[in-house]
């Protein structure tokens, strides 16, 4: 009788988590399909290009006005019990940053490398796309959807959805599913690493808390101490000159001395040289800090009705999540294969 009851109860669990990645899979599809018939339409018109708040609105109008309400009219009927709540001091937070700076320069430092690979293997180079793209953009639309509204939405889909959803079965494995799908979400190798590694965490943080404001502050941070700081910095040089200067030196030629000496006397150069020094100083205190409290990661998972026996059939194993990870996976390849054509 325990071992039937065991078996409905995993079949459960099972249907819960299929649920919930048939909806983010609906998510990333109709994202993927309003995306292109936008730009179709866009292009048919006649407008080839748009400015800053255009673009990011481009984005996020399919993104998060049209497919992520979508996606959650699937996954709300699936019941929903939110974390107890606990205060997390600022000085805890301040830590958190720290060890996530390290993870993350880890984590992007591995996606790099593999995307190298890959491009050399395929005979081109690839580029992450969506940085490039934010690159281009101004300031303070940057500003507005890199580091506040984007941050928001994110935690709110990736975090409160799934985590009020399947948390309570397994806070353990609740972690490591969100920071997975949120990697896998980014669509490329760039950001895949340190993306599930951010996720992870900013998971961890809300099961731990129950308060979604603390994963929103520490993941605005982020993206704007390693996405908009060294934006502004690098808007303030030359990136052309930057690269053609590091190509190769000549220091009997003038022009190139000459040129030298305006980049290093450039405010914004020594600024992102005290930047790096800083981001360095920062990876360097979270390792240590990683190492001196890892022991006190816990979530209590006792009884949790997930464990590690049946956690790949339940979670993984099932229509929902497999149809997520192929459109992941599908997407991304499309999008390399674009890059290399």
């Amino acid at each position: 009788m325990s071992d039937f009851n065991n078996t409905e109860n995993n079949q459960t669990l099972k249907k819960i988590f299929s649920i919930l990645g048939l909806g983010f899979f609906v998510f990333l599809m109709l994202d993927f399909a309003v995306s292109k018939v936008l730009g179709i339409y866009l292009k048919s018109i006649g407008v080839t290009e748009l400015n800053s708040w255009e673009t990011y609105l481009a984005s996020m109008i399919p993104l998060w006005l049209i497919s992520f309400p979508v996606c959650y009219l699937i996954v709300k009927k699936l019941p929903a019990k939110r974390p107890d709540e606990h205060e997390m001091q600022p000085f805890d937070l301040v830590k958190i940053y720290l060890a996530l700076t390290a993870f993350m320069i880890l984590g992007s430092v591995i996606g790099n490398i593999i995307s190298f690979i890959i491009g050399l293997l395929a005979g081109g180079k690839l580029n992450n796309t969506t940085i490039d793209m934010i690159n281009k953009q101004k300031l303070l639309p940057t500003l507005v959807f890199a580091v506040i509204f984007g941050p928001i939405m994110e935690e709110l889909a990736f975090r409160k959805v799934i985590l009020d959803r399947v948390g309570n079965y397994s806070k353990k494995y609740a972690v490591i599913l969100s920071g997975i799908m949120f990697g896998l979400f980014h669509l490329n190798l760039f950001q895949f690493f340190y993306a599930a590694a951010l996720g992870m965490a900013f998971a961890y943080i809300y099961l731990s808390t129950g308060r979604i404001r603390y994963s929103i502050i520490l993941h605005s941070t982020v993206n704007f101490m390693h996405g908009f700081v060294p934006i502004i910095l690098l808007k303030k040089l030359d990136i052309k000159n930057l690269e053609d200067f590091t190509l190769g030196s000549d220091f009997s030629d003038p022009e190139f001395i000459q040129r030298a000496l305006d980049l290093y006397s450039n405010p914004a150069f020594i600024l992102l040289g005290m930047y790096g020094t800083l981001i360095m100083i920062f990876i360097i205190l979270g390792i240590i800090i990683f190492f001196t409290h890892y022991k006190k990661i816990s979530l209590d998972n006792t009884g949790a009705p997930i464990q590690k026996e049946n956690v790949m059939p339940v979670v993984y194993i099932n229509i929902g999540m497999i149809l997520f990870l192929l459109g992941t996976i599908a997407i991304s390849i499309y999008r390399i294969v674009i890059q290399l054509i």
